[in-house]
């Protein structure tokens, strides 16, 4: 696969987005702003998302996870954690600093039932339910006009 000059672009503009949601939604929670920060913050990822350009599934999973890799990453190694090593111990750290623009929304139940709050179990799940929230969004347009040819052939009525 070549690597274009256009991926790192994209790339980056999606890094800056994302740091930049960590900032504001930080700062967000001081002021009482997080709820609507974040979906600015979401409101701006969907239209950036929506505009990368639709190329092979190889590519824009390479954008997914050149993007979204360390959360994938601390969240793989938070569903089989055995303590005691130092960065699993720090995993939940980073997977919420990583996750802190969309936050917000992970901690309006306070409690799941469980041994842990709903916020860390939507934690260690948000980067698995992503995936197809990302290629659903880049790969819109295919999906709907497939669903447009079912609907047509089911169709009793022509």
């Amino acid at each position: 696969m070549k690597i274009e000059f256009s991926y790192f672009k994209y790339l980056s503009r999606l890094y800056f987005i994302h740091f930049c949601g960590i900032i504001a939604v930080g700062l967000g929670f001081y002021y009482g702003l997080e709820f609507v920060l974040s979906t600015i913050y979401l409101v701006i990822i969907f239209f950036e998302i929506k505009n990368l350009p639709v190329k092979s599934f190889l590519h824009n999973a390479a954008y997914y996870f050149s993007w979204q890799g360390l959360a994938l990453f601390c969240s793989f190694l938070l569903i089989g954690a055995h303590s005691g090593n130092f960065f699993i111990d720090n995993a939940v750290f980073i997977l919420q600093y990583w996750s802190t623009p969309i936050y917000p929304w992970m901690t309006l139940f306070s409690n799941a039932g469980g041994a842990y709050a709903f916020s860390y179990y939507a934690l260690i799940s948000w980067p698995w339910v992503s995936v197809p929230v990302f290629f659903g969004i880049v790969y819109r347009n295919k999906i709907i006009s497939a669903f447009n040819m079912i609907v047509k052939k089911i169709t009793i009525f022509p």
